[in-house]
């Protein structure tokens, strides 16, 4: 079923992993271009660059400007837990402090389907979400992506709300979510969005795209949230040695 096989960045990134372990690409080294490995893998760049932000996203690799990428080995701690901010938007729809819009299937974008590793045409399950202001954090409005299979298994296909958070239910269902990456952005809000948020249009929101992995760096889900940007503050910590 298109989906459940493993996308083509996620064996590209497993491939490099192997490499760093087996020190074929050494510590402190330089990786290959991104053109060496598009040419090496035979597939498009975007998904070459996908894979290597997938890698750097989890610290085996990090991008240094106009050097290229350095590897760094294998990771030493074990990742820290995901924040406040990511678990929100996968919480249950308990209508108090998340409301369910919509949930239906619609025919996946190009985008989504890159995010889910779907092949196209294909078609996902989206769950329209709207996040309460909670005086700590501002109002969001999500969007929650699943493929087809997935929502069937897991019961996320219903338009009604679902007061199990995602993660739990994707676990309870034999989905095996072990990881989350975030990628955050900032643009102004569309006329939809600065309704659903009672904003002024044209005002900046922060733009967070989650995709929840498996075990074995499959996707699972991926959301798409946005939310005011002037009353959201992200942290991150770094280590110095």
């Amino acid at each position: 079923m298109a989906g459940e096989s493993t996308p083509k960045y996620a064996l590209i990134a497993s491939t490099i992993q192997d490499r760093i372990i087996s020190g074929r690409y050494p510590v402190r080294s330089l990786l290959p271009s991104e053109a060496d490995l598009v040419r090496e893998f035979g597939t498009a760049r975007a998904t070459v660059v996908r894979a290597l932000e997938f890698l750097r996203l989890e610290g085996w690799l990090e991008a240094q400007q106009g050097r290229g990428r350095t590897v760094l080995g294998r990771p030493h701690t074990e990742r820290s837990p995901a924040p406040t901010r990511v678990l929100r938007l996968l919480a249950g729809e308990d209508s108090t402090h998340v409301s369910l819009l919509r949930a239906a299937p619609v025919p996946a974008t190009d985008r989504t389907a890159d995010l889910l590793g779907l092949t196209t045409p294909a078609r996902v399950i989206a769950r329209r979400r709207l996040l309460a202001d909670s005086g700590a954090m501002p109002p969001a409005f999500a969007i929650v992506h699943l493929p087809d299979g997935i929502a069937q298994r897991s019961a996320m296909v219903m338009n009604a709300p679902i007061g199990e958070d995602v993660v739990s239910r994707l676990s309870r269902t034999g989905h095996n979510p072990r990881r989350i990456t975030e990628r955050l952005t900032v643009r102004p809000a569309t006329p939809r969005e600065a309704s659903l948020l009672t904003v002024h249009r044209g005002r900046c929101l922060l733009v967070a795209t989650l995709v929840v992995l498996d075990g074995e760096g499959r996707p699972l889900v991926a959301v798409d949230a946005v939310q005011p940007a002037d009353r959201t503050i992200v942290e991150f910590g770094h280590g110095l040695s």
